[in-house]
């Protein structure tokens, strides 16, 4: 507790063959009196499975300064993730001589690269068009999996079967998906991301869709009627004479608001005596 506090600054990795430099004032020992004990502990018990096998922890080496007696670790840790995922975690250093230390750490994995990028051509619109591929797990035994689509504009044109169910032990024939486009209008090719979810595996898959180029229907007129055409306006041969025959109108049409009311009022009878 008496020892002065250095910060420090973690490199990312360190070239292979290469040992790490050993701090100022610090000599290398041969032995250190007082093993140390070690782990990673995990916040979240759900994901304490995941974190021990995705990382590994290993201690490459022990020194002691000789003026202080302070004693440095050096950890090797390597990350190798079979899925995202992220956990808070805190390594842990226990002494036998009494010493207990905590280090909070956070691990985190990010999307990986897709392991494949299927392309479906579409046979037109409201057409299905198919794609299937084989999937086991890397166990020796069945594995429970979930299959889903991420959501997207063009999420809604894919379909996969089946969405749920057991992957079979690794070195059998494994188990069929089937990948369904329905494309429903035109435009450019659909892109979606297909994820196979299992406790302790993920696999990703982007998959395209292909439209195919909208083409125009071609129509063909018919050739025009030789004339001379008749005029339209005159149907019988002769000027229709439309105030003559208004004059001629005695009630009004139906179009009228007033429908069949008489044009001319009647003139009123006068009795003669």
């Amino acid at each position: 507790p008496g020892a002065p506090q250095t910060l420090i600054r973690a490199r990312t990795r360190t070239p292979a063959g290469n040992q790490p430099a050993l701090p100022a004032g610090v000599e290398e020992a041969a032995d250190v009196p007082e093993p140390f004990t070690f782990g990673l502990v995990s916040l979240d018990d759900s994901l304490a499975g995941l974190l021990s096998q995705s990382v590994k922890l290993e201690l490459l080496r022990q020194v002691r300064d000789s003026r202080t007696g302070m004693v440095v670790l050096t950890f090797a840790l390597r990350l190798q993730p079979y899925k995202t995922f992220r956990v808070k975690t805190h390594l842990v250093i226990k002494s036998n001589a009494g010493g207990f230390w905590r280090y909070p750490l956070t691990v985190e994995s990010t999307d990986p690269e897709p392991d494949d990028v299927i392309t479906i051509n579409a046979a037109g619109l409201d057409r299905a068009s198919k794609v299937m591929f084989r999937l086991t797990s890397k166990e020796l035994h069945p594995v429970k999996f979930r299959a889903y689509f991420e959501e997207n504009h063009d999420s809604g044109d894919f379909h996969v079967e089946p969405q749920s169910g057991e992957l079979p032990p690794h070195g059998t024939d494994g188990l069929p998906f089937t990948v369904t486009f329905l494309p429903s209008y035109y435009g450019k090719p659909k892109r979606v991301r297909l994820v196979i979810r299992t406790d302790d595996m993920e696999w990703t898959y982007i998959i395209v869709g292909e439209i195919p180029e909208y083409q125009p229907p071609q129509g063909r007129s018919l050739p025009p009627v030789s004339g001379p055409h008749p005029n339209p306006i005159v149907r019988s041969g002769r000027v229709k004479n439309y105030i003559r025959e208004n004059m001629r109108m005695e009630h009004t049409g139906v179009s009228s608001p007033i429908k069949l009311a008489p044009l001319m009022c009647k003139k009123e009878q006068v009795p003669l005596f």
